[in-house]
């Protein structure tokens, strides 16, 4: 059987010396609202008063303001201290990445340096290759158009002193049967396809090798040169090749 405690018991148990003196075996006494006080209680031996009870109460009420207000501090100071914290750890994070982008810009623009000095050496050789290719090439190029040069050159002479000896050897034919000896290519002018104007170019080489070699020319060369050139420009063709004729011989058979 649970034997309860009487509240008065349990006053002294939890304020102590506040409620119950030492000897007090048995509740103060309270004064009864329908009785009158005539006087203050002032007998330690009736337990403590009612105003010492209050001071009592304020006083542990103060303490315990006072232990709130402490705690109240406490938990301000941790969260502070934990607002610090976080806030170093975001700075130290931030300067981590503000770190690592530094050291990746660094290594970009060290990146970006080393291939354009690559590239720019690359283009140098290229450039160099080029211009070593292109030398080569314009030179050889010349040393071809020259040698095809000289070769028309020389084919083209071949073809003129051909020419040449053909129309050489057909004026110092005979010309007293004029239906005899005839050839119509150097009887006909250039506009239609002829050398009559070739002709008229050797027998003027004749007379003048005559005359720079010191040799005497028959005047007569010269008459039938000029009467050849007014049918020449008469159109008189087939008699300037006769005229022609008579001068290359009258030169060459002086």
């Amino acid at each position: 059987m649970t034997h309860q405690k009487a509240p008065w018991a349990v006053a002294c148990a939890l304020g102590g010396a506040l409620f119950c003196t030492a000897s007090s075996s048995s509740p103060p006494p309270l004064p009864s609202p329908f009785a009158p006080v005539t006087a203050p209680v002032t007998s330690t031996s009736q337990g403590p008063s009612l105003e010492d009870i209050l001071q009592a109460m304020a006083s542990a009420i103060q303490g315990l303001a006072n232990g709130v207000g402490g705690l109240v501090t406490g938990l301000t100071a941790l969260s502070d201290g934990i607002t610090a914290g976080f806030t170093a750890v975001g700075n130290l994070i931030v300067q981590g990445f503000q770190g690592v982008n530094d050291g990746l810009v660094g290594l970009s623009q060290a990146f970006t340096t080393q291939l354009t000095a690559h590239n720019d050496a690359m283009v140098q050789t290229v450039t160099a290759h080029d211009a070593n290719i292109t030398a080569g090439l314009t030179a050889h190029n010349d040393a071809v158009i020259t040698g095809l040069t000289a070769i028309a050159n020389l084919i083209q002479q071949i073809a003129l002193d051909g020419l040449r000896r053909d129309i050489e050897a057909n004026l110092a034919l005979s010309g007293a049967d004029p239906q005899v000896n005839r050839i119509v290519l150097f009887e006909m002018p250039t506009a239609a396809g002829g050398e009559l104007e070739t002709v008229r170019g050797v027998v003027l080489d004749s007379i003048n090798i005559h005359t720079l070699a010191g040799v005497p020319v028959n005047p007569l060369a010269l008459v039938e040169l000029s009467e050849g050139d007014a049918d020449l420009a008469a159109s008189r063709f087939k008699e300037a090749y006769d005229h022609y004729r008579n001068a290359y011989q009258a030169a060459a058979f002086f």
